[in-house]
């Protein structure tokens, strides 16, 4: 589970299942296609304050998490002569985290039940340049858009920005 959704969540285990088909063609055009399931349950003690007789004092009660996350991608790269090379990649993912925690009422803390949807778009472009000699050089651009759904529609709005990265560098022989 992101910990930007969750917070930390220590020894936590993720069920995980992929699978992907790439193919070659004789123009040397690459393109694949993958999809990934991903699922984790996590019961963990979340500190609470307790105020039943009056003062109040510090305790701990059990949380369950239960996150799920399908992914599908698909990708197309073009070798362009025999230094420059492009490609176009699109993902979709999809994430559901379902948040309860049982020994409080939903009447008393209605987030004690809580249901969190985000579809993430990402779209990314490139162009790379390579000699033998061992200098390359690449320019990215990844457009990004997330929407928000469930009960954190409203609180946390989605975001849609491209990212740009400029790469140059050098391999050594033989790498």
């Amino acid at each position: 589970i992101p910990e930007s959704v969750a917070g930390s969540s220590p020894n936590a285990e993720f069920e995980t299942c992929g699978a992907s088909v790439e193919q070659h063609f004789r123009t040397d055009t690459y393109v694949g296609i993958g999809g990934e399931w991903l699922a984790s349950n996590v019961e963990r003690a979340i500190g609470v304050y307790e105020a039943v007789t009056g003062t109040p004092r510090v305790s701990s009660t059990r949380q369950n998490l239960d996150y799920r996350e399908r992914n599908v991608s698909l990708t197309v790269n073009q070798l362009l002569g025999d230094y420059w090379s492009a490609g176009i990649g699109y993902r979709l993912s999809e994430a559901d985290l379902t948040t309860l925690v049982p020994e409080i009422p939903s009447a008393v803390n209605p987030s004690a039940r809580g249901q969190q949807r985000s579809v993430l778009h990402q779209c990314g472009l490139h162009l790379g340049f390579n000699i033998p000699s061992g200098f390359f050089a690449r320019a990215d651009a990844l457009w990004m858009r997330q929407m928000n759904g469930g009960e954190n529609a409203g609180a946390v709005p989605g975001d849609d920005f491209w990212q740009h990265d400029l790469y140059l560098g050098y391999r050594w022989p033989r790498r």
